[in-house]
């Protein structure tokens, strides 16, 4: 069972979650006889090792015992319910919702079934469905027929249903997934019920509110801060690996699919000289003669360079990576090259032994996740006293003089800002630092300087508030109707999911979705 603590906000597009899922595997499922040791250990990955093993196929294992009932509860949070029942209503809305349809209505692959993170997104957008029309029946709200079919007229995801309402077509689309009018437009009346609770809350925001958002997007700082990788030292990695071989080898069996070797497609290419421009239409002709011709010949030919045996992943040449061995293909971009291509071969993924060189690289991942090193943190600390002589930042001799000692010690030194403290905690220069943001926001004139590194995102920094500024309540009530307007308007997306979310935070939701490993199973590798 699981706890949902804290639930994010999900529109009509989480609905789709399992048939237009991603997270589908390459391989085809086997199915295996029931087995009560199902988990799920992912596939794809490779480096250049001479002759890996063979890719493992993927197998679908089922959990043993009786197979859920309609009435069978998956989440619960105190009245409302999640059945069963309700999952596979979603799961029809799902085929509904597939690329083609209504023309083309495909089961729902089996793997995509199997996948937990897939069933989970699904059980709980029911749940937060459920939740808001448990909230706007409370508020004595209601949705009528007509508003529904009204919905599904004019939803971009749902008009190719409200187009053809009342139709034989549309009547053959809902018998082919075994859908009743009614039970689709349970999902429209939820949406529109959605709609009309956010305007409620809409209605609802106080002036007070309204002031405290104002504030939070007004407050700035400008600060300075040293930055340092967390990257261990080779002298710590050495007396890490020699302390922990136990340790190691336990880490590296329980988070083995994050030292994966990528899979891999094997690739003759074909590039223009160095320092001359790429011609489409000659990397279009190489691409032709590469089916017929090798790739030395078709470089003395054309004037272009070869390269034989080039091992690619599925970032740097997507299209080649899903193709069958003996395909060609070209294309120019600024970031991957220009260059015509031949499949070869693939390698395929595979876990590596557990050598010298990985074991210092499973050390440097346990590191980094415990925290700074004490190498790291040193160097860090090293800079408060040239970050706290900055203060109000007006002597720049005093800047200067902290970016020569950052340099000294081989750490990264910026004056970054003004900026505000942003919902997912990013900041200029340094990106994604929630813990940062928040350090930062909390100094003050009296305390400028952290006296200890904060860590975030495998990062470190030491951080001195140069300069904050705070909105005046006088300069808000001025314009606080045109503030109010705005507020309101970007409000209403959300605001029904958030003011669900706080509700679901009291009650606490529990996730028991183990029934599914008896109907779906759980991908097994």
């Amino acid at each position: 069972m699981v706890k949902a603590n804290e639930m994010k906000g999900l529109g009509i597009a989480t609905l789709v979650a399992l048939s237009v899922s991603s997270l589908g595997c390459e391989d085809k499922p086997v199915k295996t006889a029931p087995s009560k040791d199902a988990g799920v250990v992912a596939a794809d990955a490779g480096t250049d090792a001479a002759q890996p093993p063979p890719a493992p196929k993927i197998e679908i294992v089922y959990d043993e015992g009786d197979p859920p009932t309609a009435d069978t509860v998956l989440v619960s949070a105190n009245d409302v319910k999640v059945t069963f029942a309700d999952f596979e209503h979603m799961l029809k809305i799902n085929r509904l919702m597939q690329p083609g349809a209504p023309a083309k209505l495909d089961p729902i692959p089996p793997d995509r079934l199997a996948l937990p993170a897939a069933r989970f997104t699904t059980a709980r957008s029911i749940l937060m469905r459920k939740m808001i029309e448990k909230v706007g029946a409370d508020r004595k709200l209601k949705v009528s027929d007509k508003e529904a079919k009204a919905w599904l007229k004019n939803d971009p995801q749902f008009k190719r249903y409200g187009d053809i309402l009342g139709t034989p077509e549309f009547e053959k689309a809902l018998k082919t997934v075994g859908l009743t009018e009614d039970e689709l437009l349970v999902i429209a009346k939820g949406e529109v019920m959605r709609k009309k609770l956010a305007e409620v809350l809409v209605n609802d925001i106080s002036d007070e509110e309204v002031w405290q958002r104002y504030a939070f997007e007004m407050t700035t700082v400008r600060v300075a801060a040293t930055m340092a990788l967390n990257v261990p030292q080779s002298g710590e990695l050495t007396e890490f690996v020699q302390n922990n071989p136990d340790k190691i080898e336990a880490y590296f069996k329980e988070n083995s699919r994050s030292f994966r070797v990528p899979k891999k497609v094997v690739l003759d290419t074909l590039s223009p000289p160095q320092g001359t421009e790429p011609d489409a239409a000659k990397l279009k002709k190489a691409a032709e003669l590469l089916k017929t011709k090798s790739a030395l010949l078709v470089a003395q030919e054309l004037g272009l360079e070869a390269k034989e045996g080039v091992q690619m992943i599925k970032q740097q040449n997507g299209e080649a990576f899903r193709a069958d061995k003996g395909v060609t293909g070209h294309f120019i971009d600024k970031n991957r090259g220009a260059y015509a291509w031949i499949v070869k071969d693939f390698k395929q993924s595979y876990i590596p032994e557990l050598d010298r060189g990985l074991k210092r690289q499973v050390a440097a991942e346990m590191m980094r996740r415990d925290g700074l090193t004490p190498e790291t943190a040193k160097r860090l600390k090293s800079t408060y006293k040239a970050l706290k002589r900055i203060g109000d930042g007006k002597k720049v001799k005093r800047i200067e003089a902290a970016r020569t000692a950052a340099q000294k010690n081989n750490v990264q030194f910026e004056v970054v800002g003004p900026f505000n403290k942003s919902p997912n905690g990013s900041m200029p220069t340094f990106g994604l630092a929630p813990e940062v943001v928040a350090a930062a926001f909390d100094l003050t004139t009296k305390k400028r300087t952290t006296k200890e590194p904060v860590y975030s995102r495998e990062r470190g920094f030491m951080v001195h508030l140069i300069e904050r500024t705070e909105p005046s309540r006088d300069v808000f009530e001025e314009n606080k109707d045109a503030f109010m307007e705005r507020y309101k308007t970007e409000a209403r997306g959300s605001i029904a999911e958030r003011f669900v979310q706080l509700q679901l935070s009291k009650e606490n939701p529990v996730f028991d979705l183990s029934p599914l490993n008896v109907k779906y199973g759980i991908i097994k590798k």
